[in-house]
């Protein structure tokens, strides 16, 4: 039987294997120089040729392999095949203009368990939900155990409170296999106030019969923002009916099976648009997502394009149009902003940056849940989750060019590094 309160039970704490002398071993091995390269592992490849990125790195037999974890450190003489997403760090030489490293030593960090936190949809169950008290939210797969504290308002309860389309706010310890092992979770029911029932009719509009005469003007684009609804439709047929047809697969289980008449059922609609200063689609309160046709045209693969549809269809899950309205200054979204959505308003279109009032650190976090979400969903539909950081590479650079020629942006190197500590190979 569940139990409602999650503690009926406690277990001992894990016995953690300690290496004090982990910093001077480190040394014997490392160089006491600068890496030629850092950051993340952009493709796999062979334990003698993989990238970090997009930089080549060569390993041979005189590489020696430091792995670093929390608590341990084991040098490898030669080898190992890395995983994509790792962090690494790569002594040796630079050669042709700094795209390819004859690696002499290489750090890889294994000390991807971490703490996270935060408020989410729940939008997924596995099919032993209830048995194993497992969900998923946040883009993270939740447990939870006897030793969880629960809660659960209104009229949720014990393990059929634990459904889809019910929010949790949770806190706990991600495992290596990518499990969040949850410490808190309470869960409230997923309601829609009479506000933002009124934000979603407003905003309800046919963006198909938006024409270029209905184009907003410079001046008044840098006055009040971009106005949503005077976007001009891009009229290309194939493209539209493809950005539909994969959109439309992106939509969650849980969503699609929601009765027509459901308040919290979302109604989707894509729509390819004129709009050449975004590098971005952008998500309206009701689900109205407008897809720049540039945006389209500049990624390679339907992975990549379904990458960026996820991601606005994750805000719009996780309505973060709503809870991300600066109405006070400095304002955290958290489970009692659910309750008082008469405190917000909506940012349309480029909302989420702290011109408007939001803070960097809010901006960044909305962008990283997206992410998370948007990875998840992309595996339900069946789409390589792997092109995601790609996509947002590509999209980093206002022209046209190929990532090695492009900065990578810290969006792309998060979801590199989640691929690897929530999704790794089996």
């Amino acid at each position: 039987m569940f139990p409602t309160s999650c503690n009926a039970f406690s277990f001992p704490a894990a016995v953690l294997l300690c290496l004090a002398s982990a910093p001077s071993l480190r040394a014997q091995w490392i160089p006491d120089t600068p890496p030629a390269t850092l950051g993340v592992v952009t493709l796999a490849g062979t334990p003698e040729h993989f990238q970090v990125e997009g930089k080549d790195v060569l390993c041979g037999a005189r590489t020696t392999t430091v792995r670093v974890g929390e608590h341990l450190l084991q040098p490898v003489a030669g080898c190992t095949q890395m995983l994509l997403g790792q962090d690494v760090k790569i002594f040796g030489k630079s050669r042709k203009h700094g795209q390819e490293i004859e690696a002499a030593a290489i750090e890889v960090d294994y000390a991807r368990q971490q703490r996270v936190s935060g408020l989410a949809i729940i939008d997924a169950l596995p099919a032993d939900a209830h048995s194993n008290w497992t969900f998923r939210a946040d883009g993270y797969r939740i447990r939870v155990t006897p030793a969880t504290r629960c809660s659960f308002d209104g009229p949720l309860a014990g393990p059929d409170g634990m459904r889809t389309n019910v929010w949790v706010e949770y806190s706990g310890r991600q495992e290596r296999d990518g499990t969040v092992v949850a410490d808190t979770a309470d869960f409230v029911p997923n309601t829609v106030e009479p506000l933002e029932a009124k934000i979603r009719a407003k905003w309800t509009f046919d963006p198909a019969a938006t024409t270029e005469e209905n184009r907003q003007n410079y001046l008044s684009k840098s006055l009040v923002g971009l106005n949503a609804k005077r976007i001009p439709a891009y009229g290309d047929a194939a493209m539209q009916a493809r950005v539909a047809a994969l959109g439309a697969r992106l939509i969650p289980a849980y969503q699609q099976a929601l009765p027509e008449s459901d308040p919290t059922k979302i109604h989707f609609l894509f729509q390819v648009v004129d709009e050449r200063d975004v590098r971005d689609a952008m998500t309206l309160p009701n689900g109205i997502i407008l897809v720049p046709y540039q945006v389209v045209a500049r990624l390679r693969s339907d992975a990549q394009l379904a990458a960026v549809l996820a991601d606005n269809i994750a805000g719009a899950l996780e309505k973060q149009t709503l809870r991300q309205i600066p109405a006070a200054p400095g304002i955290v979204a958290s489970r009692a902003t659910l309750t008082a959505a008469g405190v917000f308003i909506p940012l349309i279109g480029l909302a989420a940056s702290a011109d408007h009032g939001i803070s960097a650190a809010a901006v960044r976090h909305a962008e990283e849940q997206r992410g998370r979400v948007s990875l998840a969903l992309m595996r339900d539909a069946g789409f390589d989750a792997t092109e995601a950081p790609v996509a947002w590479w590509l999209l980093a650079s206002p022209k046209d060019k190929d990532v090695q020629q492009i900065a990578m942006p810290g969006r792309a190197r998060y979801l590199y590094q989640e691929l690897a500590a929530t999704w790794p190979p089996a």
